[in-house]
């Protein structure tokens, strides 16, 4: 299985598909969980028998955005879940588009090992919230559609379409 390959393209779906749905986004209130102005960087690193957040092959210290608008708060893995947290300080929706391309790269230098990281992880949920609780876009990425992909079986678009459906616009 090709490394690269898979990171890239896996966290580009993603990105592609938080990015392409936060177009369609409209502003409302909603009981958030609190977030900070500040961009408090991971906030929870959490612990695990595997490594940090108990995920192997994947190092969260080495996730990094240079963004001064989208800020990683966490990486907690729950069960086979990998719960990605991100906070954003504007909901200028060309500029959350432009700020999510760096996430992709970002994530590449978090994952050392992507058979130790598939042999825990299922699923990747990611969270798009504002600073000020509110709430802006969910998204799912299952880890049995992400290793299709990374086996040659899903091109990029196959696994963003295959992955659309799992997009939560709140």
């Amino acid at each position: 299985m090709d490394r690269r390959k898979v990171l890239v393209g896996g966290a580009s779906a993603l990105t592609t598909l938080v990015a392409g749905y936060v177009g369609d986004l409209q502003s409302k209130p909603s009981a958030g969980r609190g977030a900070s102005d500040g961009h408090p960087g991971n906030a929870n690193p959490g612990t695990g028998g595997d490594g940090p957040n108990g995920v192997p092959g994947f190092v969260p210290e080495k996730v990094e955005l240079e963004s001064v608008d989208v800020h990683i708060e966490e990486f907690q893995r729950r069960g086979r879940t990998l719960t990605v947290e991100l906070a954003t300080t504007t909901r200028d929706l060309v500029q959350l588009r432009d700020e999510l391309e760096e996430l992709p790269p970002a994530l590449e230098d978090g994952i050392e090992d992507a058979e130790g990281f598939f042999s825990r992880i299922e699923t990747v949920e990611t969270t798009l919230a504002h600073v000020s609780g509110v709430k802006l876009a969910t998204a799912q990425l299952e880890g049995d559609t992400l290793r299709e992909y990374a086996d040659g079986e899903l091109t990029e678009a196959e696994l963003i379409a295959a992955s659309r459906h799992r997009i939560d616009l709140v």
